[in-house]
């Protein structure tokens, strides 16, 4: 019984530079892209389908396009109509989903396209009706300017996207990162990628372990062909069950009162169960989730959440005061137990005067965040997190 996932992997890691992460990512939403509503959870708020909302970010030549582009091979080339166009108005939107059921993988290589076509004033309703669709609703309607109506059932659509964290960060400032679009997103985050350069990728590799992943996805395809019934509804084993409501207890103690970082583990929780199904019925062709589902799920959440705590805690920042702070605590943080000196922060830093430096140094000390090392002649600044480890 083939492994869909490993398959992709085999596909994607070799022959080609971008992250491993990448890959992981891309392959879990090209996967949950063509199992669409093959597999469901029926929850008290509506059912829960592998739909992905995936957002690579790293600097540009990390190869975001590239993975997203394998991701797009796979889909396309197991079924060409679930590609979507990327630029659209709500009402156009709406048509296009309605005639693919509801189903579809739209891809963004520069996320900024998508912000900015949500920012236009005829698109101001964008934002608002991908939000509402993450949830998968039952129905959602549109009144179109001829006077008719459009209606989507269980709209299940997955979306990649790619950013650099700078962008990243200028559009999702503190107010707008607490609102219900950014926290639907699993983020990956890499600041180099994890691969040898490769001078000559070969295409003949590629194209047979591509053909294979189409091959084994048409067959699950033609396997479960049921959707939205009572016969393909995921099941629990027991010990899954437990080990998903204990994480989800241990999550909730652990960030439930972090008004920045909860909602985005809330979503995170959902899409736990959503790469469940994906891997259940990708690796075993079943319906019955097992320990080992979650736990595959539970590392990408995982990765993702650890991504934003970093971002939210190194990155944003309401003032430039703050957001030299932060890229302080970010320098010292990567430094380690050594620390750094004040000339080694004057280099790298975010400024290079002693005077408006020392001021910032003073502040991080004052909070508590950091503390002075003497070893010999030479004064180290050291994160206390990084000597509590």
């Amino acid at each position: 019984m083939a492994d869909i996932l490993s398959l992709y992997d085999a596909y994607a890691q070799e022959n080609n530079e971008a992250p491993t992460r990448f890959h992981t990512y891309c392959g879990a939403a090209a996967v949950g892209t063509i199992i669409g509503r093959r597999i469901h959870l029926p929850m008290a708020f509506g059912n829960v389908y592998p739909a992905l909302w995936v957002c690579l970010v790293g600097p540009s030549g990390v190869m975001k396009s590239s993975a997203i582009n394998m991701a797009l091979a796979v889909v396309s080339r197991t079924n060409e109509e679930w590609v979507l166009p990327n630029k659209f108005s709500v009402e156009k939107l709406y048509q296009i989903l309605s005639e693919k059921d509801g189903l579809g993988i739209i891809a963004y290589r520069e996320f900024n396209l998508l912000l900015a076509s949500m920012s236009r004033e005829f698109n101001s309703e964008l934002k608002g009706t991908l939000t509402d669709w993450w949830d998968c609703p039952y129905t959602s309607s549109h009144a179109t300017k001829g006077g008719g109506t459009v209606t989507v059932k269980n709209p299940a659509m997955t979306i990649l996207a790619g950013s650099t964290p700078e962008w990243l960060t200028t559009a999702a400032q503190t107010k707008d990162i607490r609102g219900g679009f950014y926290p639907r997103w699993l983020y990956a985050i890499v600041e180099r990628t994890d691969k040898e350069s490769v001078a000559l990728p070969m295409v003949e590799p590629d194209r047979k372990r591509r053909n294979s992943v189409v091959m084994h996805l048409q067959e699950l395809m033609r396997m479960f062909r049921e959707e939205n019934t009572t016969k393909n509804i995921a099941r629990f084993e027991q010990k899954a069950k437990t080990d998903y409501e204990t994480l989800y207890d241990t999550e909730r103690r652990k960030w439930g009162s972090h008004d920045l970082v909860w909602p985005f583990v809330r979503r995170g929780l959902n899409y736990v169960l959503r790469l469940a199904m994906i891997s259940c019925l990708a690796r075993r062709k079943t319906y019955d989730i097992a320990p080992d589902d979650i736990t595959w799920a539970w590392e990408l959440v995982h990765g993702s959440i650890m991504d934003v705590v970093n971002l939210t805690t190194y990155e944003l920042a309401d003032t430039k005061t703050d957001a030299h702070l932060n890229k302080l605590r970010k320098l010292l943080r990567n430094a380690g137990e050594r620390g750094m000196t004040f000339r080694e922060l004057q280099q790298r830093g975010p400024v290079r005067q002693s005077r408006w430096l020392q001021p910032l140094m003073h502040t991080l000390r004052e909070l508590g965040d950091v503390q002075l090392v003497k070893e010999q002649k030479t004064q180290y600044f050291v994160l206390n997190e990084n000597t509590q480890k």
